[in-house]
């Protein structure tokens, strides 16, 4: 809700501003009272999920929502948010991205694309739709200026689901904005090489809070790449859903993050993406295919929440893999 917004904005600026006196006693206080906010604000009032699902409705994505012969589009594209969308995130917290099926059943739809590659050069989204994304980024970079410890370290059962949670709200602001997405490839270069002069632990917590996003690409970048060699190795083979997701959240940042189709080249010509990442993570989709049969078959047993979940994750494999050969042009697809 809009009242659990508001509290989980004064929650993050309650438990930053310990960060600047750890030892003062009072501030020590004001950040407890911050911490046990925002969990209130996340746990008992959706923030996050009413956060991504007003975002998903006015942060316009410029492959899919830009319409140069309607200038309504869109105005309409955010007039077209429902309250009950709102009721559905607060009564389906947990998984967030299940909420994102509406978008994912529309990019079976024929999106009438313009495939002229020189159009994707100058794409950059409406400027009203970069200010909302950006104050967005800023409760998502907040949140993980504050819990990043907590959020993205992966020695936490819970690291896949939390990565994965994040991974979604970014993507939604990002969205293939031209200004944003090249700030942060300016800024991941700059956070790159500042991890190549200097210790993680040398670095003043006040300037690592510049680089949150990119703390959230490393660490989704690290699980992915874990992930690859737990396949690899082949050993306990746990159900599709512990592989797929990790995946699917790596190739969905990466493909929000890209604007045209000279970034996707440069990623997908580095070392950047693990060894095999999109041919394993398309084997897995393949692996669901007896699943989503049964699925759509006569079978009167109904999907369980893991088998809706990893369906969706898959759509999002694909989805994301067909944005970076549609960015890429003809050389990604080759």
């Amino acid at each position: 809700s809009p009242e659990g917004v508001a509290l989980l904005s004064l929650g993050l600026l309650l438990h930053l501003a310990q960060g600047y006196c750890p030892s003062h006693e009072f501030l020590g206080k004001i950040g407890t009272w911050g911490l046990q906010s925002t969990k209130l604000a996340n746990d008992e009032c959706g923030a996050i999920d009413y956060i991504h699902q007003v975002l998903e409705s006015i942060v316009t994505d410029p492959l899919t929502d830009a319409s140069p012969s309607d200038g309504m589009n869109l105005i309409r594209q955010r007039a077209k948010f429902k309250i009950d969308k709102i009721c559905e995130a607060l009564t389906g917290r947990g998984r967030l991205r299940l909420l994102m099926d509406n978008s994912l059943i529309s990019m079976e739809e024929d999106q009438g694309f313009d495939t002229d590659i020189s159009l994707l050069e100058s794409v950059g989204g409406d400027a009203a739709s970069v200010v909302y994304a950006s104050i967005g980024r800023e409760i998502l970079s907040s949140t993980i200026r504050a819990f990043r410890k907590e959020l993205l370290s992966l020695k936490w059962n819970s690291a896949s689901e939390n990565i994965g949670t994040l991974v979604d709200l970014c993507c939604v602001l990002y969205r293939h904005s031209a200004p944003l997405c090249d700030q942060f490839w300016a800024d991941w270069d700059s956070f790159c090489q500042r991890e190549e002069e200097s210790n993680e632990d040398e670095v003043d917590e006040d300037e690592q809070s510049d680089y949150s996003i990119c703390y959230l690409l490393d660490a989704c970048h690290s699980l992915a790449a874990s992930t690859c060699v737990e396949l690899d190795n082949g050993t306990s083979r746990q159900p599709i859903l512990t592989y797929l997701h990790p995946l699917s959240s790596f190739l969905n940042m990466i493909a929000s993050l890209c604007a045209n189709a000279s970034t996707v080249q440069s990623i997908l010509s580095s070392d950047f993406l693990p060894e095999g990442l999109i041919t394993k993570a398309m084997l897995l989709c393949a692996e669901l295919a007896p699943q989503v049969a049964s699925m759509n078959g006569s079978s009167s047993k109904s999907a369980t929440l893991e088998e809706k979940t990893s369906v969706t994750d898959a759509k999002v494999v694909l989805r994301s893999i067909s944005t970076l050969a549609f960015l890429g042009g003809s050389w990604a697809r080759d």
